[in-house]
């Protein structure tokens, strides 16, 4: 029939690679949320309903990945972040691929951690999310469809 379309997926055809390390040993359920810190483009409008719109230039994009406690991405994102800071040279920051190999969504380009993330821990392991901070060029971010 026109129109219908059956779409899959699965999260273990989605991989992200930073700094030359695959991770994705322990995914937690929401493992994955990609946004962009701002607007492509920003506008004014004038009292006689004129409009301008201008560039905004914003290229970062911030990755949430989300593990469980237990993962030993943990101890692989720690020791990157510790490179960064105890270098001061930013030696933490490397090359960034998210691809889903379901479909079509890719981003990639150079970025680091943004800081160590909450870790709560109590009767049960919980989960904990880290922050890659990603410096786009034009194209090299695609939200594809599957």
């Amino acid at each position: 029939m026109q129109g219908e379309r059956l779409a899959t997926f699965d999260i273990n055809e989605v991989s992200l690679t930073f700094a030359g390390i695959l991770l994705g040993d322990s995914p937690a359920v929401d493992t994955l949320t990609v946004e962009s810190d701002g607007a492509s483009y920003g506008y004014v409008k004038g009292a006689n309903g004129s409009v301008c719109r201008y560039a905004m230039n914003e290229r970062v994009i911030k990755i949430k990945y989300k593990v469980l406690g237990s993962s030993s991405d943990n101890q692989k994102l720690s020791a990157q972040l510790t490179l960064d800071e105890a270098s001061g040279t930013g030696a933490g920051v490397g090359a960034i691929l998210l691809k889903d190999n379901n479909g079509a969504s890719l981003y990639a380009g150079p970025g680091w951690i943004e800081g160590l993330p909450a870790n709560a821990i109590g009767q049960q392991r919980g989960d904990v999310e880290w922050t890659l901070v990603m410096v786009r060029k034009v194209g090299s971010a695609v939200v594809g469809g599957n």
